[in-house]
Order: C-alpha cells, then sequence, then structure tokens
C-alpha cells in the first residue's frame, strides 16, 4: 500500500502544475492550451504505442472505446474546461470547486461499490478532510460576494459552471478507470495509459487546425516560454502523471482513490504561493494539518484491515495442515 500511495502523492505533485501554467501563460487561450498540451500527450502516446505494438491484442474493442471516452473526456475536456474555469473565476477559487472531488469521487466509490465500507469508518476522515479543504480555501471563498458584486458577474457565473462540470468529470473518471484496471491486470500500464493518449493526438491536432485557420493563433507567433510549457504538460504532465496515478489505482482501495487528489490541492497551493512569493496564512497551514490528518487517519484504517489476523476458521485449518 505504502508504495502505490507514493505512486498517487507523485502524481498529485505533477499535477499540481496545471492550475498554474494558465497564470503563466495569460495571453494564451484556455483552449488553445489544452489542445497544444494533449497534442504533444497523443503524439508521445502514438510512439509508446507502436513500441508496444506486440501487446495491442491484449486489449479488446470495448477497451478501446473506454479509452476513447477516458482519453477524451477526462483528459482533453477536463483541462479544457478546468483552464476556463482558473481564466474565469482564477486559479483560487477554481481550486475550492477541484478541492470537492476527493470528497464525491470518495461517496461516489462507496455507494457503487459491491463491498460497500461502513460508513462510520469514513465519515471521520471525510470530515477532517473536508474541514481542513474548507479552511485552505478560506480566502478564496470570502472572495465570492466581491465577485458576485462585480459587473463580470455573468463571466463568474460561467466560470462557476465550467468548474462544476470539471468536478462532475472527475469524479466519473479515476473511479471507472480504476475499476478497469484491477479488472484487467494483464494488461500493461504503459499501454493503458497510451491508449488514452493517443486517441487525443487526432482530436487535438483538428483543434488545433481549426483555431488556426479562424486566424485565433499562428504556429509561427508561438514564443518559447509557450512550447516549453506544452511539452512539460504533454510529457510530464499527462503522460508521466497518468502512468503514476494508473500504478497507484490497481494498488488502492476505490474508497481511497479519490481522497488521495487532497494532495493535488495541497500542491497548487504551494505552487501558487511560490509564484507569488508568498507563505500560507495559519489558516491555510491548518487546512493543511487537517486534510493531511483526515487522509492519514483513512490509510491507517485500511493498512490495519489488511494486516488483520486471520479468522479462527483459518488458523485451525492451517494449524492441522502443518500437524
Amino acid at each position: 500500500m505504502l508504495a502505490s500511495f507514493l505512486y498517487g502523492l507523485g502524481a498529485c505533485l505533477i499535477w499540481g502544475t496545471v492550475y498554474v501554467v494558465p497564470i503563466l501563460l495569460p495571453e494564451s487561450s484556455p483552449l488553445l492550451i489544452a489542445l497544444s498540451r494533449y497534442a504533444i500527450f497523443g503524439f508521445f502516446s502514438v510512439l509508446i504505442l507502436y513500441k508496444d505494438r506486440h501487446s495491442l491484442s491484449s486489449m479488446s474493442r470495448s477497451d478501446w472505446i473506454l479509452a476513447l471516452l477516458l482519453g477524451v473526456v477526462g483528459n482533453l475536456l477536463y483541462y479544457w474546461i478546468l483552464s476556463e474555469a482558473v481564466v474565469r473565476i482564477g486559479a483560487s477559487l477554481a481550486g475550492v470547486f477541484s478541492s470537492l472531488i476527493p470528497l464525491t469521487s470518495t461517496l461516489t466509490a462507496n455507494l457503487t461499490s459491491s463491498k460497500r465500507v461502513p460508513w462510520k469508518r469514513i465519515l471521520t476522515p471525510l470530515a477532517a478532510i473536508f474541514f481542513g479543504l474548507a479552511l485552505l480555501n478560506a480566502e478564496a471563498i470570502l472572495h465570492i460576494e466581491s465577485a458576485l458584486g462585480s459587473s463580470a458577474i455573468f463571466d463568474f457565473v460561467i466560470g462557476c459552471g465550467f468548474a462544476v462540470a470539471s468536478v462532475v468529470i472527475w469524479t466519473w473518471y479515476p473511479l471507472s478507470n480504476a475499476r478497469w484496471l484491477t479488472q484487467h491486470r494483464n494488461v500493461p500500464l504503459s499501454l493503458w495509459t497510451a491508449a488514452q493518449g493517443s486517441i487525443l493526438l487526432p482530436v487535438s491536432a483538428l483543434g488545433l487546425g481549426a483555431l488556426s485557420a479562424t486566424g485565433s493563433f499562428s504556429f509561427m507567433d508561438l514564443s518559447g516560454e509557450f512550447i516549453f510549457w506544452m511539452f512539460f504538460l504533454g510529457v510530464i504532465s499527462s503522460w508521466v502523471g497518468n502512468l503514476l496515478w494508473n500504478r497507484m489505482s490497481q494498488g488502492l482501495p476505490r474508497v481511497l482513490i479519490g481522497q488521495m487528489l487532497v494532495f493535488e490541492t495541497l500542491s497548487a497551493v504551494m505552487y501558487s504561493c511560490f509564484i507569488s512569493g508568498s507563505l500560507p496564512s495559519a489558516t491555510s497551514c491548518f487546512g493543511i494539518f487537517m486534510v493531511l490528518a483526515g487522509v492519514s487517519i483513512s490509510l491507517r484504517l485500511f493498512e490495519h484491515e489488511t494486516k488483520a489476523p486471520k479468522a479462527p476458521s483459518q488458523q485451525k485449518i492451517h494449524s492441522n495442515r502443518a500437524c
């Protein structure tokens, strides 16, 4: 379980960068950033598929259809929607909505599981995580009133709509992805990651071609900074981050997978503070502590379950065999 936890932590530390890149590139539209990122991710994935072409027969037609949906909806559509939210309501407030994903994923995973975890076991850590996230996003929440009173109320509402849609998508994505991974342990993780990414190459290429045709941007005008961040997002954030996340998804219970996303929120806060040259407030620090405490309690609960002693009947059988 520790190795799976570290894989998930690494993925979230990488994914935290997606919140700050749109801020670093204010002159680039969220759609352009999303299409460019996933065009590079798609190209890299196609190279991996060619390298592992001998393993393609291990995936069925239905597997490829699911990979297409997860790739387009869970990656391209999600990041475009998230970027729109960041631009319209700010990274901090968009982070407030994203911080709900660990809670919605955990609750959905337990509601839809055939082997539900008793609610009394997970409500305490979830309450700690919720309280911590509320404290962590207290400043952004307080700014909602001022945003509602501004002249940009329509843009604010649209941005909140994008943020809510991103929560819905990434409540569905990690659970569907984890379910497939646990049912297909024979398929290489690199192949499944590349399968999701490969479909993004033609979709993103068509999107970029359409933007170029409308005069929204020119390939010749792209700056070196933009190209650097797109390669970073496409290879590191997408390929490496997704691969680490898939490794984690095979080793942790689905009820825990959603809670791991709190580390994406925490990393986004840390990166934002670093860029702005500021330190987290005392309230934010206490919120971070509560979030980490909640996740730690959950991990301890499930770790204890996996190390539970064998039933008396099983022990008796083994003792008889030993005799």
